[in-house]
């Protein structure tokens, strides 16, 4: 059976900057200077941020997403699991639709 080799993605926040990146290099930001790197474009900045996560998954092929101000650890966790933490920790933040999303 083949090693699967996972690729983890740092996720954190400090003030109004979000960092993501990996181990080897990691990048500071607002949400609508990485939101429009990649071309997103939504009027929630959660949602924003959770598209441009969803967007580095896709394009650059991380397993995995660290975030420690969401679990309280360092534990890589999947994308859905992270997703569904980081929905419930801002829920009062999301529209309704976002919310029963589930």
């Amino acid at each position: 059976m083949p090693v699967t080799k996972t690729k983890t993605l740092i996720v954190g926040m400090d003030g109004y900057e979000y960092t993501l990146g990996d181990k080897q290099s990691q990048q500071r930001a607002d949400v609508w200077t990485m939101a429009s790197h990649f071309g997103i474009s939504a009027d929630n900045e959660t949602i924003m941020y959770i598209d441009v996560v969803r967007e580095m998954f896709s394009r650059y092929s991380f397993s995995h997403v660290q975030d420690y101000e969401t679990f309280g650890d360092d534990t890589p966790r999947t994308f859905r699991k992270w997703i569904r933490a980081y929905r419930n920790r801002f829920a009062a933040e999301l529209p309704v639709w976002w919310q029963i999303r589930g």
